[in-house]
């Protein structure tokens, strides 16, 4: 079995971070917020008649509570039995990122440091202003290099939104040099391999939309406001959505790992705190829930299953 292996040096009296950005998938699959940098002042581009001026909502107003309001008409009454329309299946969580597909990030800029807030109010302002222009369009099909005809076009469309493909090119139905790197750049903040193919995580990530984005923004925003994290010249990040480990020294990320985390029944607690011990290669004890939830019925399925992950069985005399 294969083990990481930290340097015991560096992690002497550094402070941990854990989950600075729990359900924020959005910048997890990416990286930091300054990777927006260059795009967060620019204005959304249109590719169709622009919209009538709407104000713009400033910060506060963006992450004021919301509250709704009965409407002023009446409500009709429900229908009839036979005209009621059939119960919606419960909603299926969508299947997480294939291993595969994902990668470290490479940019030294850490996930979390003082700036962050400032920089996520920013982009969430930015997105709000995409959203009130008409968002992005959805890339109906995968693509690769190559590829041709409308829906490279939409894509392109969907690239300069964003601000991964310089407006320059953003029309044309030709796929190019400068759409390869556009399609890797946004690959890059989303945490995935840098393939320059449209499809898998790929495809689903540029198809989520402009609102959902900028509600994950502001909602990101709201967590990160209430952290008191005293930044120090050394620190840790682990970045639960990603599930990627920062060591972060002088502002800068100088080791990055991948971190093994719950899911979104499982959560990892989030905690802030001070590491006094490093722990290389430790043995893990599963909880009495785990076993009972997870592992009995993954046996249950696969006979092979604890030989396959390593897992030892062992009685009360070891």
């Amino acid at each position: 079995m294969r083990y990481r292996t930290v340097r015991v040096k560096f992690m002497r009296r550094v402070r941990v971070l854990y989950g600075l950005v729990a359900g924020f998938p959005f910048l997890a699959e990416g990286a930091a917020v300054a990777q927006y940098q260059p795009y967060l002042n620019a204005p959304p581009q249109q590719f169709s008649p622009a919209p009538a001026p709407v104000a713009v909502p400033s910060p506060a107003q963006v992450f004021a509570p919301r509250l709704t309001t009965a409407p002023a008409f009446d409500t009709p009454a429900p229908p009839a039995a036979a005209e009621q329309a059939p119960k919606s299946k419960p909603k299926v969580a969508a299947a997480p990122v294939k291993p595969g597909e994902t990668a470290l990030p490479t940019d030294p800029a850490p996930t979390f440091a003082p700036d962050t807030y400032a920089l996520t109010l920013v982009a969430a302002e930015r997105y709000t202003n995409i959203v009130m222009s008409g968002g992005w369009p959805e890339v109906a099909n995968g693509l690769k290099p190559g590829s041709r005809g409308a829906d490279v076009a939409t894509l392109r469309q969907r690239l300069a939104i964003e601000g991964d493909l310089d407006p320059a090119f953003a029309m044309g139905d030709i796929w190019d040099d400068a759409l390869t790197q556009a399609v890797k750049r946004f690959q890059r903040r989303m945490g995935l391999k840098q393939t320059a193919a449209v499809t898998g995580a790929t495809l689903k990530a540029m198809n989520i939309p402009a609102d959902v984005r900028a509600r994950q923004l502001q909602a990101s925003a709201q967590r990160i406001e209430a952290i008191n994290f005293p930044f120090g010249e050394r620190y840790v990040v682990v970045n639960i959505p990603s599930a990627v480990v920062e060591a972060v020294e002088n502002d800068r990320v100088v080791h990055r790992y991948v971190a093994v985390v719950g899911d979104v029944k499982h959560r990892s607690p989030e905690v802030v705190t001070r590491v006094t011990t490093v722990n290389l290669n430790p043995t893990w004890t599963l909880p009495t829930s785990i076993i009972k939830n997870e592992v009995i019925p993954k046996m249950q399925k696969d006979p092979n299953y604890l030989s396959r992950m390593k897992i030892r069985i062992l009685d009360s005399s070891g």
